[in-house]
């Protein structure tokens, strides 16, 4: 039962994603399209991660990262809602991804190659698909 408490995050992630689309059935499919979509997909992948987690573990504990890094990451956090604020979503994503990567032990090209990929591709879902500007 380990595996549980590895799991714990992704079964609240569950727990909520069925309750919110629940409680949003009578609502208007434009209003509610986006969420819902967001939220079956974290689901689907919350049980992804909760079946990797029991495979991969088989019933033993992970090695937990060291606890001293939960503080930076949180002031990570923090600083990229300010520089959010400051300059923007393109501005403050890959500065917030290559810092929080590399801190988290990722190699720099990794790193490097989400901090500017992953922001340029929710930016392009945002402006082309949706019409909205970041």
């Amino acid at each position: 039962m380990a595996w549980l408490r590895e799991a714990f995050l992704p079964i609240i992630g569950i727990v909520y994603s069925i309750l919110y689309i629940a409680l949003t059935v009578g609502l208007p499919a434009e209003s509610t399209i986006f969420p819902r979509t967001i939220l079956t997909v974290l689901c689907i992948l919350a049980v992804l991660i909760v079946l990797a987690e029991y495979r991969k573990r088989g019933g033993e504990a992970a090695k937990a990262a060291p606890p001293s890094q939960a503080p930076l990451v949180y002031g990570l956090a923090v600083v990229f809602v300010i520089g959010f604020w400051l300059f923007g979503f393109m501005a403050a994503a890959p500065v917030f991804l290559a810092a929080a990567m590399l801190l988290l032990g990722q190699p720099v090209v990794r790193a490097l190659a989400v901090a500017v990929l992953l922001p340029a591709g929710i930016y392009l879902l945002f402006t082309w698909t949706f019409g909205v500007s970041l």
